[in-house]
């Protein structure tokens, strides 16, 4: 099964690889569009990570939390460790879709957030980073994984 997810990102670094919110937006094709804010902390640090979703702005409203596990990845374009998420807490099957599919787009918009922080660094004012882009998100689900992308479908009423 393959899921395609058009989005608009936000992402403000208040400390570099320590502390990240934002927001994601997703436009699905047929389904209406969706406003989710997170929080993203210590995202390089494994079972140290710690990743929450809010249904509003002011961050009040938990949608759903991730801690790290200790096993993490590695990403060989970036040269960046990943971290891996504990999902297996969260019993809706709406939110377990959403959430996966926040975790993998937000740490595609930490990166982006970084490089331009690099950018940046020339303008020592700048003690926060805000970055901003829209992107389509695409993965191809095999057995075992693919609960999360008819999840995800099924929270916009598209499966």
């Amino acid at each position: 099964m393959k899921l395609s997810v058009h989005f608009k990102c936000s992402v403000t670094i208040h400390e570099f690889k320590r502390n990240y919110t934002g927001s994601i937006t997703f436009n699905p094709e047929a389904g209406d569009s969706q406003t989710y804010y997170f929080l993203i902390l210590n995202p390089y640090s494994g079972k140290d990570a710690e990743f929450s979703i809010f249904e509003d702005e002011r961050m009040e409203n938990t949608y759903a939390d991730a801690i790290g596990t200790p096993k993490q990845g590695y990403n060989p374009h970036t040269g960046l460790p990943v971290t891996y998420y504990d999902l297996s807490h969260i019993q809706s099957e709406e939110k377990i879709g959403i959430t996966y599919v926040l975790i993998n787009i937000v740490s595609e918009a930490v990166y982006h957030a970084e490089n331009e922080w690099h950018v940046r660094l020339e303008q020592p004012d700048k003690k926060v980073v805000q970055s901003h882009f829209s992107n389509i998100w695409k993965q191809d689900f095999r057995e075992g994984t693919e609960k999360y992308a008819r999840a995800f479908l099924k929270a916009f009423g598209m499966y």
